[in-house]
């Protein structure tokens, strides 16, 4: 059985982020971005709890953005 890689759970009033720590650390922290990319794009799930493939690709979109302009980001100020 495959495990998920990450998830993020909400209530009314909070959210979740669940992650497998035993992938790599670059692999969880994709994985965290891209689910923090479906909080911040405001991503409902459909009916079978899952997101469409548009919102997963807007979502490792927003992750890969987010990831790869800090370090960007540190090569020009440094």
């Amino acid at each position: 059985m495959r495990t998920k890689d990450s998830i993020l759970l909400s209530s009314e009033t909070e959210y979740m982020i669940l992650y497998n720590d035993l992938y790599p650390h670059i692999k969880w922290r994709f994985n965290i971005a891209h689910e923090i990319g479906h909080y911040f794009m405001c991503h409902k799930k459909g009916n079978y709890q899952i997101y469409t493939e548009v919102q997963e690709r807007e979502a490792n979109y927003f992750a890969r953005q987010l990831l790869t302009s800090f370090p960007l980001i540190c090569v020009l100020l440094y």
